[in-house]
């Protein structure tokens, strides 16, 4: 099934109107999805957004769903985006290197054989962290495909 198919179905399934979403942004295909208990399609939601990297966004009464891996379609100088004051427009937080994690690990189950569980890891070598993160994902997906996806919500971490 289709990752629009899907994230269209669960917000029917809430209760949202077929004429305030907008799944056109969103691409991939869900190979297997089980929802293992009772939760809100919000949180099944939240869950593939993760896993596939997209995001919900509200624009005039609609909630738009697109990919986070998308090209920049606008470009906004400082000055467009608060009216002119002194000192600096914008403020810049650093976040603390231990924060990071350091592998990064995705229990999936495997689309290709007999559902077995899977472990992907990716992990960075340029930070100085002993901090794991680990999820796990209710869905099957081949093993190449988990890596990818893990390696780029590490990136985005």
């Amino acid at each position: 099934m289709s990752l629009a198919a899907l994230v269209r179905h669960l917000c029917l399934r809430a209760g949202l109107p077929e004429d305030r979403i907008d799944v056109t942004g969103l691409w991939g295909a869900v190979e297997g999805y089980a929802i293992t208990a009772l939760e809100s399609p919000r949180t099944s939601i939240t869950t593939l957004a993760r896993h596939f990297g997209c995001d919900a966004v509200e624009t005039d009464g609609v909630i738009r769903f697109v990919m986070l891996a998308r090209a920049a379609v606008a470009s906004i100088a400082p000055d467009d985006l608060v009216a002119p004051r002194e000192g600096d427009v914008l403020e810049l937080t650093l976040g603390q290197e231990t924060e990071l994690p350091q592998p990064l690990k995705w229990q999936v189950a495997r689309a290709d054989e007999d559902y077995d569980a899977a472990l992907v890891e990716d992990r960075r070598i340029t930070v100085d962290t002993t901090r794991i993160a680990s999820e796990s994902f209710p869905m099957a997906v081949p093993p190449e495909e988990a890596e990818r996806r893990c390696r780029r919500a590490l990136m985005e971490a």
